[in-house]
């Protein structure tokens, strides 16, 4: 298995809500994925990133 953490800048403007519903809307495609095992979300209001950690069965399904 092989961990990935990825985190971005939220966009100006962009509040904690815009931010979920993104997550909420992407969710279906990341569960789909048969190689994904988990996929957790990050948000962090105070540095304004935001981000996901990424539990992949191999390193080439990670790529």
């Amino acid at each position: 298995m092989i961990t990935e953490i990825i985190t971005f800048a939220i966009p100006d403007g962009m509040t904690r809500d815009d931010v979920i519903a993104n997550y909420r809307r992407s969710a279906p495609t990341w569960r789909a994925n048969p190689e994904l095992i988990r996929k957790n979300y990050l948000f962090d209001a105070e540095t304004r990133r935001a981000g996901g950690v990424y539990l992949w069965r191999s390193m080439e399904a990670a790529k």
